[in-house]
């Protein structure tokens, strides 16, 4: 009998977030979810927190620090700071079909994280990319969360459809990657580097 129950996969993807005005013009620099991404130059529309918050995208230019972005209705930087935050979600049948070897790491969130030998360790609560690599936010039975790299080796199987994840991870990987209530601020320190 399974303990959790997998999330279906969201018809609205969330691509990124909103890290701050830029500018006075009303443009928001958006930190997406997949720094290689392109989503943002192929859509015209996207939704501000959930599908019901739709607005046209007028402008987005990619830089080396991801995405400056204008959205309809957002006029000043007011208005621009008060989006900081909030997630960007695009519509699944706006955005082009991952490739054979690829995945949406939105499609991870949701999925059930079992062992070799199928018993669950755990389920994909985000996923986070501070630079070295994807790691799995994995929310544990028992409350807390361990961070799992997306690597190969530990993580030997994705199956989307199914929304599982088999991971084959090292001894004591959970318990020195547990991180209760860390949320995701990000990794240790990252709030004292921000503010410096």
């Amino acid at each position: 009998m399974s303990l959790m129950t997998a999330l279906p996969r969201k018809e609205w993807v969330e691509i990124g977030v909103v890290a701050r005005a830029h500018g006075v013009q009303g443009w928001v620099r958006v930190r997406l979810a997949d720094p290689a991404s392109e989503s943002l130059s192929a859509v015209k529309e996207v939704a501000l927190g959930d599908p019901g918050r739709r607005v046209r995208l007028l402008g987005a230019e990619a830089d080396a620090a991801g995405y400056r972005v204008r959205l309809e209705g957002v006029e000043d930087r007011d208005a621009a700071e008060a989006l900081r935050g909030t997630p960007i979600l695009v519509s699944r049948g706006a955005l082009p079909e991952p490739g054979e070897e690829e995945i949406y790491v939105a499609d991870l969130i949701g999925c059930v994280v079992v062992d070799a030998e199928g018993r669950e360790l755990g389920q994909v609560r985000a996923v986070h990319n501070w630079g070295a690599q994807e790691l799995l936010a994995v929310a544990l039975p028992d409350g807390d969360e361990a961070l799992v790299p997306m690597v190969e080796g530990i993580v030997t199987e994705v199956d989307v459809e199914g929304r599982r994840i088999v991971c084959d991870p090292p001894e004591g990987l959970f318990d020195i990657n547990r991180a209760p209530g860390r949320g995701a601020e990000g990794p240790p320190g990252a709030k004292d580097e921000a503010k410096g």
